[in-house]
């Protein structure tokens, strides 16, 4: 995965807020991206902070992985990395806090 996270840690207090559920030990979120045409779910582990991805192709229903092919090119996956970046983004820079001592 890219390093949107990449020394920081999630603010647990902050998630819910922002639209995660916790379930268990995981915090859940899920939106559409690309109008309406992928899923996108991320998981937070409660234990270790640990990010996790999957992107849904909601007329096939099949993960897509593309978006994390660094040599895949052309306008639809470039449209669907930089959306997917752009939600890591968001989550990073409102429910992270940066790492200080790393």
């Amino acid at each position: 995965m890219i390093n949107i996270f990449e020394y920081k840690t999630p603010n647990f207090d902050k998630l819910v807020p922002f639209g995660f559920s916790l379930n268990g030990e995981t915090y859940f979120y899920t939106t559409n991206i690309l109008d309406n045409q992928f899923e996108m779910q991320v998981e937070i582990s409660s234990l270790n902070g640990e990010v996790r991805t999957k992107l849904i192709d909601l007329v096939t229903g099949d993960t897509y992985t593309l978006h994390l092919v660094e040599s895949a090119s052309g306008t639809f996956v470039g449209a669907v990395r930089a959306e997917y970046e752009r939600v890591l983004t968001e989550i990073s820079e409102k429910c992270f806090e940066r790492d200080v001592f790393k």
